[in-house]
Order: structure tokens, then C-alpha cells, then sequence
């Protein structure tokens, strides 16, 4: 079942992130734990690690851009999986 990569929320006070990186793109596969992004928030830089396993199946995002807690980065699911109620 596909699952849609969030921006985590890294603590109380931080509502929004910006991608420094984005280390994968559409079609690549990942390990569970694997780090997809590196984020920067006016406190600290986070790696954000997928949670799941899986191919790339759409990415949202881009470096450069930033994203407020709870927004989609990317769609990791099986290949040729159908995600299309995941797409809005």
C-alpha cells in the first residue's frame, strides 16, 4: 500500500521546513530508514529518514522549497501501484 512521505513534526515550535536536499527523485528505490531529505528550519538541520520501504512512486517537492509541517514530499509505494487517490 502506498504511503505519503510528510514533513514530520520536528518539535513544538517549528511549523515549517526548507529542503536543502532532496536525495531522491521519481522512480528510485528506498530502504526503510534511508534518508530522502535534508531539511533546515531557523534552529537546526534534520535528516528525514522514510519510515517504509518501497519505490519512489511521485515526488512533490523540490530543494529549495519550503514546506509547512504535515505537507507531502513524496509517495513511496510498489512499483506500478496505483496511487492516484493519493494525488491531488
Amino acid at each position: 500500500m502506498a504511503e505519503i512521505l510528510k514533513v514530520p513534526k520536528i518539535s513544538e515550535t517549528i511549523s515549517e521546513v526548507t529542503i536543502t536536499s532532496l536525495l531522491v527523485k521519481q522512480d528510485d528505490s528506498v530502504s526503510q530508514g534511508q534518508i530522502v531529505a535534508e531539511f533546515e528550519t531557523d534552529k537546526a538541520n534534520f535528516d528525514f529518514e522514510s519510515p517504509w520501504a518501497g519505490k519512489i512512486l511521485k515526488v512533490f517537492a523540490k530543494a529549495g522549497q519550503t514546506l509547512k509541517v504535515g505537507e507531502s514530499l513524496a509517495i513511496v509505494g510498489e512499483n506500478g501501484e496505483d496511487i492516484s487517490n493519493l494525488v491531488q
